[in-house]
C-alpha cells in the first residue's frame, strides 16, 4: 500500500467503507501511509469527516462537514442550526448546501443569519426555501434581505403577521436598512387586510427609536389610528418634538390621554420629567368635568404637580393602624 498513488489510497480509505478507527490503524502501521492519508490539509479534513457531520459542525470543521455530506452522510437539522449560528464557516459550504433539496433552514436559522449580519446568505436562503415554505414569523428576516421583489411576493402570499413581536422585527429591519418604501408596503398591507392595527406600527416606530421613519409616517398618514401612540411618545422625553407632533394629531381622545396619564404615573421612574406629565394634564382632549383616579404606586415627585389640577382625585390613603382610639376588638377597661 505504500507504493499506491495517493488518489487510490484516499479512494479506499475515505469512501465510507472504513471507520475512523480503521483509518487510524492504517496510519499507525506505516509512516509513509500516515503521510499519504493525513499528511496534508486535504487528507486531514477527510479524516475528520469520518466522525460525522454533527461532530464536525460542533467543532466548526466546515470543510470536513462538506466532505462528510458529499460522501453520503445525512444532513440533520442540528448541523443546519450550528451552521447558521456560526460566523467562521466558508461560503463554499453554503454553495454546496443551497444545491440540495433537503436543506431547509427554519425561522431560527434565518434569524441567526440576520443577527450575524450575513445579509447575502440570508437572501439566498430565503430564495432557496421559497415563499410558500417560509413561516409567517420570518417576515423580519425577509425584510432584512433587501430584495424588493421577494419582499413584495412574501407580503402578497403571507401578509403581515398579527403578532406585535413580528411587527417589531419588521420595523427594526426597515429602520436598519432605512427603507421608507418598505414601511409604505407594510402600512398598505395592514390597511388592506386589517390583520394588524396600524396604530401598532406607529407605536413600534417609537419603541424602536425609529424617529426619522416616524416623522415620515406622520406626514404621510396623519389621520390613522393611534393606539398607545401618545403613551409611547410621552416616555421619549429626550425627543420632545415627537410628543408635540403626536399631541397635534386630530384623533387624540380623552380616553387616550387618560390611559397615557395612568401609565406615566404608575410605571415611570423618579427621573421622569414633570414637564412631560404637565403636557398631558393640559391636553385639549381631556374632559375636565370628569374626575380621574390616580393609583397609589405613582412616583412621589409627581404628587405636587397632580395636586395642581382639580379634576385629579388623589389616591386613597391607607388605613393608619397606629391610631389612638380603642379598636373594636379591644375591651374597655372597667
Amino acid at each position: 500500500m505504500e507504493d499506491w498513488p495517493p488518489e487510490l489510497a484516499h479512494k479506499i480509505a475515505y469512501s465510507g467503507l472504513l471507520t475512523q478507527e480503521d483509518v487510524l490503524s492504517l496510519c499507525c502501521a506505516s509512516r509513509a501511509i500516515c503521510q499519504m492519508l493525513v499528511g496534508d490539509e486535504y487528507g486531514e479534513n477527510h479524516f475528520k469527516s469520518l466522525a460525522g457531520p454533527r461532530i464536525c459542525a460542533q467543532y466548526q470543521r466546515w470543510t470536513a462537514v462538506r466532505f462528510a455530506l458529499v460522501r453520503g452522510e445525512p444532513l440533520t437539522q442540528d448541523v443546519v442550526h450550528l451552521l447558521c449560528r456560526s460566523t467562521t464557516e466558508r461560503d463554499c459550504l453554503f454553495d454546496y448546501l443551497l444545491k440540495r433539496l433537503d436543506f431547509r433552514p427554519t425561522y431560527n436559522d434565518l434569524k441567526r443569519l440576520a443577527e450575524n449580519d450575513r445579509i447575502d446568505l440570508l437572501k439566498r436562503c430565503c430564495v432557496h426555501v421559497g415563499v410558500e415554505n417560509l413561516e409567517p414569523e420570518s417576515a423580519g428576516c425577509v425584510f432584512l434581505s433587501c430584495d424588493d421583489d421577494f419582499i413584495q411576493e412574501f407580503v402578497r402570499t403571507k401578509g403581515i403577521p398579527a403578532g406585535y413581536g413580528s411587527l417589531e422585527e419588521i420595523i427594526r429591519a426597515i429602520q436598519k436598512r432605512n427603507r421608507p418604501n418598505l414601511l409604505d408596503l407594510v402600512v398598505k398591507e395592514c390597511l388592506l387586510r386589517e390583520t394588524v392595527n396600524i396604530g401598532y406600527i406607529f407605536s413600534s416606530l417609537l419603541d424602536n427609536a425609529a424617529y426619522d421613519l416616524f416623522l415620515y409616517a406622520e406626514q404621510k398618514y396623519p389621520k390613522q389610528s393611534k393606539m398607545r401612540l401618545l403613551e409611547s411618545a410621552v416616555f421619549l422625553y429626550e425627543r420632545p418634538e415627537i410628543l408635540y407632533k403626536v399631541m397635534k394629531w386630530p384623533g387624540a381622545t380623552d380616553r387616550m390621554v387618560r390611559q397615557a396619564i395612568n401609565e406615566v404615573t404608575t410605571s415611570c421612574k423618579n427621573n421622569f420629567p414633570i414637564a412631560q406629565l404637565r403636557r398631558l394634564l393640559t391636553h385639549p382632549a381631556l374632559d375636565l368635568d370628569r374626575r380621574m383616579h390616580i393609583d397609589n404606586r405613582m412616583a412621589p415627585h409627581l404628587v405636587p404637580t397632580l395636586r395642581e389640577f382639580p379634576f385629579i382625585r388623589p389616591p386613597k390613603r391607607k388605613r393608619d393602624d397606629t391610631s389612638t382610639g380603642p379598636s373594636k376588638k379591644q375591651k374597655p377597661i372597667s
